[in-house]
């Protein structure tokens, strides 16, 4: 038996299943305040460790409060258990400001959905910059 070439077989089918994308669900849950309509792009980052990867969730929309809004992502490797996200909001568009209650991320396929609590607006992080928000996950469901 060659030993080596068994090594390598394995490390390629590790690599193969580890590089696959993944499928999920994105739910944004805006909060109810007075002047918390708005008008912008959106996009997601998630993150696990150090790695991440960016997406955008809609293209100029217009979102009300209290309203659920769902998108579907596909990521480039497989992230494992995801730690944290940053929401962010063009700040070359027009933004009323935005409250957001929570996001969640469905995976299916882990049967696992991460529950991100905010309760906060979305504000500027540098002036002139993007208007976004840091979250850490405070929820893992199993379902």
């Amino acid at each position: 038996m060659n030993l080596p070439n068994l090594t390598l077989i394995s490390v390629v089918c590790c690599f193969l299943s580890c590089c696959d994308g993944r499928d999920y669900k994105v739910s944004i849950v805006p909060g109810r305040r007075y002047n918390s309509d708005y008008f912008y792009t959106m996009y997601l980052t998630i993150r696990q460790g150090l790695r991440s990867e960016k997406f955008p969730l809609s293209k100029f929309g217009f979102f009300l409060f209290s309203n659920l809004y769902t998108f579907n992502i596909k990521t480039k490797e497989d992230f494992g258990d995801i730690t944290s996200i940053r929401l962010e909001l063009d700040a070359n568009e027009y933004v009323i400001f935005m409250f957001l209650n929570k996001v969640a991320i469905s995976d299916k396929g882990r049967k696992k959905v991460y529950v991100f609590d905010s309760y906060q607006w979305i504000t500027e992080v540098l002036p002139d910059g993007p208007y976004a928000v840091e979250l850490p996950r405070t929820k893992l469901i199993k379902f």
